[in-house]
């Protein structure tokens, strides 16, 4: 086949055995196709159906600092060269502890980094989707500082201009787009496709 003919985000054009590490957002919650990851995951393997994987090693409601003690083994195990990481408003919301700050989070994130670095793999970072505040602290009870979560965004892209790793920002894709998300955090099935066109053209 011809890669070309399928268009795919320039940042992992050079992946083969792609994972994405994420949480309820990038696992595709609120869409029935299974969102963006599962639009990634069909162009990838459509460009070369004999060598190209993608393993979804997201999980639902855990945080950047949960997944980052199961991640590395398990990148190890399936021998990925690219590493998608999509995770970090749970820290952010205190899902499973006391609320991180968007510092604080961005130190597990380099932390993370360095240790998939370390085995020769390449990571590519996405920004915190915007987010409807308001409706998800009313919906699910789920509360988080929205400025903490725009400061985390510009603290990664900062960081990742400074070290020269591959982000894709996509704060703007649904920013005060309420309509675009089913309980304020998730986005729908139009959300997802719009996220998927904006890292197609990032």
């Amino acid at each position: 086949m011809n890669p070309s003919l399928f268009p795919f985000p320039q940042a992992l054009i050079s992946a083969t055995r792609l994972a994405v590490i994420g949480d309820s957002i990038a696992y595709g919650r609120s869409d029935p196709q299974g969102g963006w990851s599962r639009q990634l995951a069909v162009a990838h393997i459509s460009r070369d159906e004999s060598n190209n994987r993608l393993y979804n090693l997201t999980v639902p409601g855990r945080t950047l600092a949960g997944l980052a003690g199961c991640a590395p083994g398990e990148l190890a195990v399936r021998k990925v060269d690219t590493v998608i990481v999509s995770a970090g408003i749970n820290d952010l919301a205190g899902v499973e502890g006391p609320p991180a700050t968007a510092k604080e989070l961005l130190e597990q994130l380099q932390n993370l980094c360095a240790r998939i670095e370390t085995d020769g793999r390449r990571v590519v970072l996405l920004t915190p989707l915007w987010l409807d505040d308001v409706a998800a602290a009313e919906q699910m009870n789920f509360k988080v500082d929205i400025a903490e979560v725009e400061r985390y965004r510009t603290l990664l892209l900062t960081w990742a201009d400074e070290t020269n790793h591959a982000v894709i920002d996509l704060w703007p894709v649904l920013k005060n787009q309420p309509e675009r998300f089913t309980d304020g955090v998730h986005p729908d099935a139009e959300g997802h496709r719009l996220v998927w066109e904006a890292m197609l053209h990032s």
